[in-house]
């Protein structure tokens, strides 16, 4: 099985999980184990009561920023002084977490940092592409948008902010 401790070093009185074995191979399932922490561990094996150890190592379980998705920058178009279509990207390295919901965040400001005060909007989710048409803007405005992911246990994960200009009535 494996043995293993969040201290820094092991001793034989640490937590011993039981595996299974397959040929000349161990697996061991180790579950509830906390994010972002640094675990030292070994295989050990009992024999005839006696128990043998392998080599420590040492193991760092990921945190969520690990499993962050990768969020293109927002693509605009279809600018009037009204509205405007938006869309972006998104991508994960591995599926341990799913999308609940994607879309953008926009905000009137010319400060980039306040569009987190705007609201987020759903928008339409395919294949990891997001788009979103919104409408009821004030021409000749300049709007924050960012693109956002939410994932399954509510993490909200943002794309880089971009400034756009609804067009002037004279346009």
């Amino acid at each position: 099985g494996v043995q293993y401790t969040t201290y820094s070093s092991i001793s034989s009185s640490d937590k011993k999980i039981v595996g299974t074995i397959t040929g000349d191979s161990v697996f061991v399932d180790l579950f509830n184990l906390k994010k972002g922490t640094k675990y030292i561990m070994r295989a050990y094996a009992v024999s005839n009561n006696k128990s043998y150890y392998g080599p420590v190592m040492d193991v760092t379980t990921k945190t969520d920023a690990d499993y962050a998705p990768s969020i293109t920058e927002t693509v605009v178009s279809d600018i009037t002084m009204t509205s405007m279509t938006l869309k972006s990207t998104y991508a994960f390295e591995n599926d341990v977490y799913k999308v609940k919901e994607a879309g953008f965040q926009y905000y009137k400001s010319t400060n980039p940092s306040y569009v987190a005060n705007g609201s987020l909007y759903p928008g339409i989710i395919e294949d990891g592409n997001i788009s979103l048409s919104i409408s009821n803007l004030i021409a000749n405005t300049t709007y924050q948008i960012r693109p956002y992911v939410k994932l399954d246990d509510e993490t909200i994960y943002y794309g880089k902010t971009i400034s756009v200009n609804t067009k002037k009535e004279s346009d």
